[in-house]
């Protein structure tokens, strides 16, 4: 009976994602439309409806959220009449299909490419590699979210605006006032059902991401070797990490991938001029998913100028398409930079606030870009970051050895048309990357433009001698077999929960430290309660968390300690009721400020005199392990 429980809970989280995907397809199939879109096959058609439809979405709740809008049968209504439309899309898509293969149209000018056909041997690898990062990934996904960031902001806020139902402003968060495109996804998905159902948008959006590179790649390399370049995505560990949690790094990645096949096709293969307008629309919605879709606009518009500088023949449609362009991406992405420059007076708030209002802390130290500007420290940083990626932002979320491998190979390689503008886009926002956040995830939106880079590579070895490319092989043989292992790997402490064999209460309960608290805090805390918690994560719990160092970033309450009756009528008195404080044994792992618990540790003493006034009521005290064997100690306190 527990297991029939456990496993009613899986099933809808998993029907809700689908009814969001349909209403995508719904949703853009009309807008591909508008542009007098010529669907090349069905994989063209539907990457570009779900891309566009999962773009208007996030658009259309963010409008809904500006209005005070966001009401879950509001959400609900717009949702199923969009579905209705989808399935029609779904029957017209089918019967197109029937056409072209009556018509025998298969794509001409994409096929044409030195590469040749991908070996059928090959291809059947391609198939079984990938649909084993999509399984291994998707067990994964169905475990219910315990990603730091995720529980931080991906999620908490999005919940925040359903309570709220806006887009409110929180002072003391400081991601409220960032892009929130990817979070809109996420909130769609919190009022359908949950978390993880938000989780499994993210995965397929990762699905999506290697369909956009098939899509980039068919120009270059050909119709069937781009399939080969989507699995290299696929298989990145990084990416398959990103794909089990609801973050944002992979939906920011989809948009700036099909900006680049929209401009593609309008200035190189001088299709309809409503490609720049489509290419500009992704370029927004890149921007308005992540602060890296700044870097990447920047390395866009670096070669798109040096193409307009080179090619005077062209200039003139250029630039038209460029206006194009520009005028579809401010119209997508301002919103989210004005609502930020309104609030924060800065459109790229928390970054350079220190130079905008001359006051703020500098959220690009130096222990952010930890490798230097010397010739060594250039030379090596391919090396350093495969090799040591930890240093650059987590071991999980590595790109793996294959680009490195593959590195010799592309230096030496026959000139690729079409390659050295990707390559040349890869290598400025690599600078750009390398000087202001050298974190290894930021590198996922130019990981399809190195992908394109493996393959012609790959293609490049049938010219070498017979052992070198047999041992060339081998190497990237084995490096695809490990990038679909890996997801398997992190799948073996969620394939219980995801079955139904275990209750996701009790794998929050071992999983996420904070869950207890969260678990006793939403028994006995109202929901109009206040938690002042020196954990960031505040996801599970029902009433408002506000994370500690950030409140004491605005409002330093440890100077008014002394002269307001102590740590307690402080706190109560700016609106807290409850503390939650959270402490790490030992050097290792996530290390919290101690101020609020040395501060309530000193009155927990002075209250342990006779006769002194309890103010601090300890409601639950317990200790947790982490997966790496770090201990956490948390205490859950009422203030009175």
């Amino acid at each position: 009976m527990e297991y029939l429980t456990s496993l009613t809970a899986v099933v809808p989280t998993c029907l809700a994602p689908a009814a969001l995907l349909l209403a995508c397809l719904g949703a853009g199939r009309p807008l591909l439309r508008l542009l007098d879109h010529e669907a090349d096959d069905t994989l063209d058609t539907v990457t570009w409806s779900m891309a566009l439809g999962l773009a208007a979405a996030g658009c259309v709740l963010m409008f809904l959220g500006l209005c005070g809008l966001l009401y879950r049968p509001v959400i609900g209504v717009l949702t199923m009449t969009v579905c209705f439309w989808g399935l029609g899309e779904i029957s017209l898509l089918y019967w197109e299909r029937k056409d072209r293969q009556r018509a025998r149209h298969w794509p001409t000018a994409e096929t044409q490419s030195t590469a040749g056909r991908l070996p059928r041997g090959l291809g059947f690898a391609c198939v079984a590699l990938c649909a084993s990062v999509a399984a291994g990934s998707f067990v994964s996904a169905l475990a219910p979210p315990t990603a730091g960031d995720a529980l931080y902001y991906h999620l908490d806020l999005p919940k925040v605006f359903l309570q709220e139902h806006a887009l409110v402003y929180l002072p003391d968060h400081e991601k409220s006032t960032f892009p929130l495109l990817v979070e809109m996804w996420f909130l769609w998905a919190l009022a359908l059902d949950g978390p993880v159902a938000a989780q499994l948008i993210h995965w397929f959006t990762g699905l999506l991401w290697a369909a956009a590179t098939v899509l980039l790649a068919r120009p270059l390399v050909g119709h069937t070797w781009a399939y080969l370049a989507g699995a290299v995505v696929l298989l990145v560990p990084g990416v398959s990490l990103q794909m089990t949690a609801p973050l944002n790094d992979v939906g920011a990645a989809l948009p700036t991938t099909l900006a680049l096949v929209a401009w593609h096709k309008a200035a190189c293969q001088r299709q309809s001029h409503r490609w720049y307008v489509l290419a500009g629309a992704m370029l927004g919605a890149g921007l308005g998913a992540k602060y890296t879709g700044l870097l990447f606009l920047t390395a866009f518009a670096a070669v798109v100028a040096l193409r307009i500088w080179q090619r005077q023949a062209e200039r003139r449609v250029l630039l038209r398409g460029t206006f194009l362009a520009a005028c579809a991406l401010m119209l997508v992405a301002a919103p989210w930079y004005a609502r930020a420059a309104w609030h924060r007076g800065n459109p790229v708030y928390p970054f350079f606030h220190q130079v905008v209002s001359s006051e703020g802390t500098d959220v690009l130290p130096d222990k952010k870009t930890p490798l230097g500007w010397d010739a060594v420290a250039v030379a090596m940083s391919p090396a350093h970051i495969t090799l040591f990626p930890e240093r650059f932002g987590g071991r999980g979320h590595q790109l793996g050895a294959l680009f490195l491998c593959a590195l010799p190979g592309l230096l030496i390689a026959r000139p690729l048309r079409g390659l050295g503008e990707l390559l040349k886009l890869a290598a400025v926002y690599s600078v750009l990357w390398y000087a202001l956040r050298q974190n290894v995830r930021f590198l996922l939106p130019i990981v399809p433009l190195l992908a394109i880079g493996v393959v012609w590579t790959i293609v490049e070895l049938r010219q070498w001698p017979r052992h070198p490319r047999t041992l060339a092989y081998v190497a990237v043989a084995s490096l695809f077999v490990v990038g679909a292992v890996v997801p398997w790997r992190r799948a073996a402490g969620s394939a219980a929960v995801a079955t139904g064999w275990e209750s996701r209460e009790a794998f929050l309960t071992h999983h996420e430290p904070t869950y207890r608290a969260a678990e006793l805090a939403n028994l006995l805390v109202g929901p109009d309660s206040h938690i002042l918690s020196q954990d960031y994560r505040g996801y599970y719990f029902k009433s408002r968390v506000t994370w500690d160092k950030q409140y004491r970033r605005r409002n330093d309450y440890t100077v008014d300690v002394e002269h307001s009756g102590g740590l307690s009528a402080t706190l109560r008195g700016a609106g807290f009721t409850h503390l939650l404080l959270a402490e790490t044994s030992g050097d290792q792992g996530i290390q919290f400020d101690p101020t609020l618990s040395n501060l309530v540790d000193r009155e927990l003493a002075a209250e342990s005199e006779p006769g002194a006034e309890q103010t601090l009521l300890v409601l639950h005290d317990y200790q947790v392990d982490d997966s790496d064997g770090i201990r956490r100690r948390y205490r859950l306190i009422m203030l009175r």
